[in-house]
């Protein structure tokens, strides 16, 4: 009945490697394992760090070397990039940042929120 669209809008300025983080995540949805890894980034915010991606992949059982060349290519960088300026463009203020029809949840917001938005929203284009 809905589909899950995830755009990046990493804030640097909160969390300094929150752009590595994307394009690490994003590399790992290579591998089939997108949310498997930002499971374990969110999880683990405090050390979420270049330095731990490859650890972290090990982790999940990906190939962390196939993760870490992907990153030194930069081979995700353009898609975290176009999600940043479309989120910029939608005037996006802050994450989680959500969009249900017409409706825009920004921040975090409970499940009964969510759940209601949802709801109206599926009751709307019946």
């Amino acid at each position: 009945k809905i589909r899950v669209v995830w755009k990046d809008f990493p804030n640097s300025a909160a969390h300094p490697d929150a752009i590595a983080a994307a394009e690490a995540a994003r590399c790992a949805d290579i591998q089939g394992a997108f949310w498997d890894y930002h499971d374990i980034l969110f999880a683990n915010q405090a050390s979420a760090t270049p330095q731990n991606f490859g650890a972290f992949a090990a982790l999940i059982k990906i190939d962390a070397a196939a993760l870490e060349a992907c990153l030194d290519a930069g081979r995700t960088k353009p898609l975290v990039e176009r999600d940043f300026v479309e989120g910029q463009r939608l005037g996006i203020d802050g994450t989680p940042y959500f969009f249900i029809g017409k409706t825009r949840l920004s921040g975090a917001v409970s499940y009964d929120e969510l759940r209601n938005a949802v709801e109206a929203e599926l009751r709307a284009t019946k």
